[in-house]
């Protein structure tokens, strides 16, 4: 902190490697914190939420600078993200996405925080303006295009057509002799993900139950989302195996995301003992190992980290998708997908009265 590349961005864990270290359990993983954009999303959205819910001098009272860089530069990270795709959620989703791996989830989390600012009659920080204008740039020209790219077109029940999203969840299915058979298990919960974020992009809330689009919603926007809508709807008795989604997961999720494989300039053990990636010998080090970045790392170091081998294995350079590798944990939740879904129709409908 404090120089032209100062960066303070919010991590996951409330622990640090130090209380690793003093205190047996329960300990975070790798012993090392993480940065997780859906959790950064979320946080600097709440931060919002209280500042607008206070006294304008109030509000200025707790954001001091440090708080305002925290603020503005989890913003900044979810920015980069959304306006570079290729090189963070197209090519390694798994490392992007720790723990929430469906992307129009980060959409909806970034979405909805744009709606809230933008909906704002005034905002008590100039730096809340700043982030209102970062988000909803990432999500007007990055993350709509995305969005509505994903999509995927077909006949509803009443033979009109409607939109869908999907993921990865049963899309890897096979029959017994290996003939791929998708099974689609998070369409629903795709979908209405994917509408809400939509919807929180392109509409202002003017007073509690009044909705209204956006200036400048593209009309690819306003022709999407009844065809989404209009999927939801014909899912509203569908059965829970048709309602699953992964709204959340483990972190590691194969040999492709162990953080220990990774280039660094930490590598030691809780106990302090120094180690050597490159020269170590036998297993893979257990529980106790730290490895991890003090500092900055130029681009061509870093570059030359990812030719090395460490710990006796290179550098996982490629991710060959969810469906494929090692089993990782998923939370699935039929009653939230259908809380998304129903959210989604319930701003719909009161877009239609106001519109």
């Amino acid at each position: 902190r404090g120089g032209p590349s100062s960066v303070a961005l919010i991590t996951t864990w409330m622990m640090s490697t130090e209380e690793c270290r003093s205190i047996e359990n329960p300990q975070i993983p790798f012993n090392l914190n993480n940065v997780d954009p859906a959790v950064v999303a979320n946080v600097i959205f709440g931060i919002s939420e209280v500042l607008l819910s206070m006294d304008p001098k109030t509000a200025v009272s707790l954001m001091d600078r440090e708080m305002q860089e925290l603020y503005r530069d989890g913003a900044a990270l979810l920015q980069w993200i959304l306006e570079n795709p290729n090189s963070t959620l197209h090519s390694r989703p798994d490392l992007v996405l720790v723990y929430y791996p469906v992307p129009y989830t980060l959409h909806w989390f970034v979405a909805r925080h744009v709606r809230l600012l933008s909906s704002a009659v005034r905002l008590p920080l100039g730096v809340m303006g700043e982030v209102r204008e970062m988000l909803f740039r990432a999500m007007a020209e990055y993350g709509t295009p995305a969005l509505l790219q994903a999509a995927q077109e077909s006949k509803g029940m009443s033979g009109k057509k409607v939109l869908h999203w999907e993921h990865f969840l049963g899309n890897g299915d096979t029959e017994f002799g290996g003939k791929p058979k998708p099974s689609h298990e998070d369409r629903v919960f795709s979908t209405a993900v994917a509408v809400n974020a939509l919807l929180d992009t392109w509409t202002l809330v003017d007073s509690p139950g009044v909705l209204r689009w956006r200036r400048g919603v593209p009309g690819a926007v306003q022709r999407a989302i009844p065809k989404g809508i209009a999927f939801l709807v014909s899912q509203v008795e569908a059965s829970e195996e048709k309602l699953h989604g992964p709204c959340f997961s483990g972190d590691v999720k194969g040999m492709e995301q162990l953080p220990i494989l990774f280039p660094g300039n930490v590598y030691e053990l809780l106990d302090h003992t120094q180690i050597s990636c490159t020269s170590w010998l036998g297993a893979l080090p257990g529980a106790s190992v730290i490895v991890g970045v003090r500092g900055m790392i130029s681009e061509e170091e870093y570059v030359a980290m990812l030719n090395r081998s460490c710990f006796g294995l290179h550098v996982p350079k490629v991710f060959p998708g969810f469906n494929h590798g090692a089993p990782f944990p998923y939370w699935s939740s039929p009653s939230l997908t259908r809380a998304a879904s129903l959210l989604a129709l319930a701003k719909a409908v009161v877009l239609s009265r106001t519109a």
